[in-house]
C-alpha cells in the first residue's frame, strides 16, 4: 500500500487518546468536495489491492491437463472482486481503508505503519462462489467470512501484529 496525501482533504480526523495512552478513537468526518477529488487515487488504490489476489486466482491455474491441449480461455479472476455479493465487498472495503486510515494517520502516533498484505486475497469461500457462479451463471448470494485459517505465514519480526483485518506495522498497546 502506498501513502495516500488526498485523504487529508477527504477526511477531517479527531483522535481521542485515554489518559493512559493504551487506547485512541479516531472520528473522521467527511468533506464532499475533498472526496470528489480522491475518489480516482481511492478507486486505483482498492484495484491494486485487488490485484494481488486477481494474481493468486491466475497462478492456481497451472499447466492444462486437457490431452487435446485445448487450455483454458476463461481468465479465473474473471468478475473478481465486482461479481461478488455487495456485503463481501463492503468488508473489503473496510479492510481496505482501515489499511489506509493507519498508514496516513498515524495511530498512536507512529509514522511507520505498514500494511503488507491484505487477507481478503485468502477468502477461499467467496473465491469457490465466484467459480461457482462462473459455472453455473447464478447470482452473487451472502458467504461467510472467513474461515480463521486465512492468516498468512509472515517471518517474526518485531513490530509485526495482525490487528483487525490487516497485518499491521508499528508498536501495538496492552
Amino acid at each position: 500500500m502506498t501513502k495516500f496525501p488526498e485523504m487529508a482533504s477527504w477526511l477531517t480526523v479527531k483522535v481521542n487518546t485515554d489518559s493512559a495512552r493504551r487506547y485512541e478513537h479516531a472520528l473522521g468526518r467527511e468533506n464532499v468536495t475533498g472526496c470528489a477529488k480522491s475518489m480516482a487515487r481511492l478507486k486505483a488504490l482498492v484495484s491494486d489491492a485487488h490485484e494481488d489476489a486477481r494474481k493468486r486466482l491466475r497462478a492456481l491455474v497451472g499447466p492444462t491437463l486437457d490431452p487435446l491441449g485445448a487450455g483454458l480461455t476463461k481468465d479465473p479472476a474473471d468478475g473478481y472482486p465486482e461479481r461478488l455479493h455487495i456485503q463481501t465487498l463492503k468488508g473489503y472495503f473496510g479492510e481496505i481503508l482501515a489499511g489506509i486510515v493507519a498508514e496516513n494517520f498515524n495511530p498512536f502516533g507512529m509514522k511507520d505503519w505498514e500494511v503488507p498484505a491484505y487477507l481478503f486475497r485468502f477468502h477461499h469461500v467467496a473465491f469457490e462462489q465466484l467459480e461457482m457462479m462462473g459455472q453455473t451463471g447464478a447470482p452473487a448470494g451472502l458467504v461467510p467470512g472467513r474461515t480463521g485459517d486465512d492468516l498468512p505465514r509472515v517471518p517474526a519480526r518485531k513490530g509485526w501484529h495482525h490487528c483487525g483485518y490487516s497485518l499491521l506495522r508499528g508498536k501495538m498497546y496492552s
